[in-house]
């Protein structure tokens, strides 16, 4: 026997759902379909070659400690882009971009895990820090951060290392207001003056800063140029002070004329071409018998040629001499020959021996153009 078909009545009626029904039923079954698969997907599906299509940085050796920090970021910055990675895949993934000394450094530390023990990314990174910031290293830098001055550097290059800085110390800098105040503490004398206030916000403060510091970098500039431009003007002016400055006056006087006691003539002795005569004797001034030589008392001549003087002088230069050969020690002298005089005073005599070319000749003590017409008569006699 044939069953007949069941009308859409009859399969209402036993609970099968209509064509309406099922066009909406069936797409919400192939969408909670796919979500189970996703879900049931294993991770390993993830390859090395999804990470490496991220292009993840090569690290070798580190000469700071930022470049083992910024390394570290940059490997966990493409991990968040698989959030699908386990923390082995992380592990063996982030192997794979160590080179050279940082590679070594790595196949030792896998070969020291116990047999069949599969490193997480949390102990590696552990390991890895701990090789290349060394705990005495974050302290050297801490110290430098707290010491952080701006000095001589400008605004953006001192906020930059506050920046790489601030990351070993996050204790100081936990929140956005004491990130601006201790950003705030660092910056130059004059630059914090102008600033006068505190800030809330940090890049608030980066951008006063960096104007204010353009304001006072073109008013110093200003300041430079007209100091400059004044300097020039006043070496102009004492420039042309110099050249427009008169010549001196030369004032010439007339001296009266002399006659010229060479030659003859009325003209200045100076520019006499005629040489001097040579100086000849003249006869001394006679003594006057009214004033006797105040050394012996007679007249008829002067105390510089009183005899009595020169006897009485005679034996105190011997006895000096003698006093200097007797310190000098006994000095023997050759025995006297035959004829010859024993040094000594000379003998007394009643006429003064005295060679003169002229009787009555003494030195001239005047020049010729200050004697008087009959002396220098008598001169060019005597010549």
């Amino acid at each position: 026997m044939v069953t007949p078909p069941e009308t859409s009545t009859q399969g209402a009626a036993h609970g099968a759902p209509s064509p309406s029904e099922l066009a909406t039923q069936v797409p919400q079954q192939l969408i909670d379909l796919i979500a189970q698969v996703q879900q049931r997907r294993d991770p390993q599906e993830i390859s090395y070659t999804d990470f490496v299509a991220l292009q993840p940085p090569i690290f070798t050796i580190a000469t700071d400690p930022l470049d083992a920090d910024d390394w570290l970021r940059i490997i966990e910055s493409k991990f968040s882009l698989l959030p699908r990675l386990s923390e082995q895949q992380k592990a063996r993934f982030a192997a794979q971009c160590l080179h050279g000394p940082s590679g070594a450094w790595c196949a030792s530390f896998l070969a020291m895990q116990p047999a069949g023990h599969q490193v997480s990314w949390d102990e590696f990174r552990a390991a890895f820090r701990a090789h290349y910031v060394p705990p005495s290293l974050i302290e050297l830098k801490q110290r430098e951060f707290h010491a952080l001055r701006q000095g001589n550097i400008s605004v953006l290059e001192y906020v930059q290392a506050f920046i790489c800085l601030s990351q070993y110390s996050p204790e100081d800098v936990d929140t956005d207001p004491r990130r601006a105040t201790r950003l705030l503490d660092g910056f130059d004398p004059t630059l914090l003056t102008h600033l006068g206030r505190s800030y809330d916000s940090f890049t608030e403060l980066v951008d006063a800063a960096i104007d204010m510091e353009h304001r006072l970098n073109q008013a110093h500039e200003d300041q430079r140029r007209k100091r400059l431009a004044s300097t020039l003007q006043s070496g102009s002016s004492q420039r042309q002070r110099v050249v427009h400055r008169p010549p001196p006056r030369i004032c010439y006087i007339d001296m009266p004329q002399q006659q010229e006691q060479h030659c003859g003539t009325q003209h200045h002795p100076s520019s006499c071409s005629v040489p001097p005569h040579p100086l000849a004797s003249v006869p001394p001034a006679k003594p006057s018998a009214k004033y006797p030589c105040y050394k012996c008392g007679k007249t008829g001549h002067f105390s510089k040629n009183c005899l009595a003087l020169r006897r009485s002088q005679a034996p105190v230069l011997i006895r000096d001499n003698q006093r200097q050969n007797k310190k000098k020690g006994p000095k023997r002298d050759p025995a006297p020959t035959e004829g010859q005089e024993l040094p000594g005073l000379p003998p007394d005599r009643d006429v003064e021996f005295a060679i003169e070319l002229v009787p009555s000749t003494a030195p001239i003590s005047k020049r010729p153009y200050r004697m008087a017409p009959d002396e220098l008569k008598e001169l060019k006699t005597q010549l």
